[in-house]
């Protein structure tokens, strides 16, 4: 996490995120970079371009300047006005500059019921290679986020997919001092049998195998972090629905920063992120880091 990129638009949304990107960037002693898409089609006549890209320089040297006013030592921090479509434009500025971390903040308004959390951190989520960090609007409208996460929620299926997560985790963790809580959720199964009876028998002894194999898997995991150092906590959840399950999990030990895996799919063949990772990021409350997954 030595190069954190924030896009930044000058909302509220945007400095919510910067804020957390700054106690980040603090903690680790990263390089910081905020920048900015000027988009050609929003204007078309020439004079009127200069105008709009001096107000856009001006509001970005304003931010960082800001920045550095600040009590606390600041890191280093850079600024870049990029211009054409705004995802492809982050997106190859995080790989021009070598980010390690994206941290942007998101339009939606939490609960599984919305269907979008911004089409900007929807696409580059989808397509990045470097994990993201979306950070929720606030439900009293107070733009500072004060983000020092003392727990640190990862969600684990048992994939080596879903393992891509924990170093990115353990790497905010670490640089906060804080616990990792590995949370692995068992789904109840789709067997329905003729005679209820048999179907509940043989559902209670399904859970109980995976519940105790969930344990078993997290054990092996947690044995190896704290070989590093990292204080672990584990817990298996049941519940019908995984996304629901790590949620709740989160909330109940108090976890202020979720990382989870996602597979990354643009275009007309997902529904937005899709999957379990997608609930997770569009239902909670708490910042979410995604790490795009490795098949």
């Amino acid at each position: 996490m030595k190069r954190i990129l924030v896009p930044f638009d000058g909302s509220r949304h945007a400095a919510r995120a910067l804020d957390a990107a700054l106690e980040i960037a603090k903690s680790n002693a990263s390089e910081l970079r905020l920048v900015t898409v000027a988009e050609r089609q929003r204007i078309t006549e020439a004079m009127w371009w200069e105008t709009y890209m001096g107000k856009l320089r001006a509001e970005l040297e304003r931010t960082r300047s800001e920045i550095q006013r600040g009590d606390e030592p600041v890191p280093e921090t850079s600024v870049g006005l990029l211009e054409g479509e705004v995802v492809d434009a982050i997106l190859e500025e995080a790989r021009r500059w070598g980010a390690d971390l994206v941290v942007m903040g998101t339009h939606g308004l939490g609960g599984l019921a919305r269907a979008w959390i911004g089409s900007v951190a929807d696409a580059l989520v989808a397509e990045t290679d470097v994990p993201v960090m979306l950070v929720r609007p606030d439900d009293n409208g107070d733009q500072k986020v004060g983000f020092t996460p003392g727990l640190v929620a990862v969600t684990l299926d048992g994939s080596d997919f879903a393992e891509g997560a924990l170093g990115p985790a353990t790497d905010i963790a670490g640089s906060f001092g804080a616990k990792l809580m590995l949370i692995h959720v068992v789904s109840y199964p789709a067997q329905v049998s003729t005679y209820l009876p048999d179907t509940v028998i043989d559902n209670t002894d399904f859970i109980e195998k995976r519940v105790e194999a969930g344990k078993a898997y997290l054990a092996g995991i947690e044995e190896k972090l704290e070989l590093t150092g990292q204080q672990v906590e584990t817990k298996v959840v049941v519940s019908a629905r995984p996304a629901i399950g790590v949620l709740d999990a989160a909330a109940e030990v108090g976890a202020n920063l979720v990382v989870t895996a996602s597979h990354g799919r643009r275009g007309p063949a997902r529904w937005l992120l899709g999957g379990v990772a997608d609930k997770i990021i569009r239902g909670g409350h708490t910042p979410v880091v995604v790490v795009p997954g490795r098949e």
